[in-house]
């Protein structure tokens, strides 16, 4: 069986080496991608404005991770990680009225690094982790 990181890569790959590419699509992405990154706060601001250290790097990593997910949620491949994750955020609503005692901060790292699904049990961060590899990129992150 495959993974589910492989399926997702040779997707990528394929949509990144078509020989007609309609300029608006490659635009309207970019320019999604730079608007999505350009929400997450860098580390130096988060110290700034009282966060501990630690936890700033920390935020920045978890909304860094967030932002990629937004990215590839949306593939095919990943369509029962879309499913479970919206059903249980349904079911325990994270930091909503009247009294969730799931808070959105925790939801989201569940979300994220602890849902597995697929034979090899793979997750969300996992399958970024198998890209990051395969996948050379564009955008430059910063280094912590």
């Amino acid at each position: 069986m495959q993974k589910i990181a492989t399926k997702v890569a040779k997707r990528i790959k394929k949509s990144a080496n078509r020989k007609i590419v309609p300029i608006s699509e490659v635009r309207h992405s970019q320019q999604a991608a730079v608007e999505n990154y350009n929400t997450v706060n860098e580390t130096a601001k988060l110290i700034e404005e009282g966060f501990d250290p630690s936890h700033a790097a920390l935020t920045n990593a978890q909304n860094i991770v967030s932002v990629l997910i937004e990215g590839i949620i949306d593939l095919p491949e990943l369509t029962r990680f879309a499913n479970l994750i919206s059903i249980t955020e349904e079911a325990y609503m994270p930091s909503m009225p009247p009294m969730s005692s799931v808070t959105y901060s925790y939801f989201s790292a569940w979300s994220m690094f602890d849902v597995k699904i697929g034979v090899q049990k793979e997750s969300l961060g996992s399958i970024l982790l198998d890209l990051g590899n395969c996948c050379p990129t564009r955008l430059k992150l910063p280094t912590f």
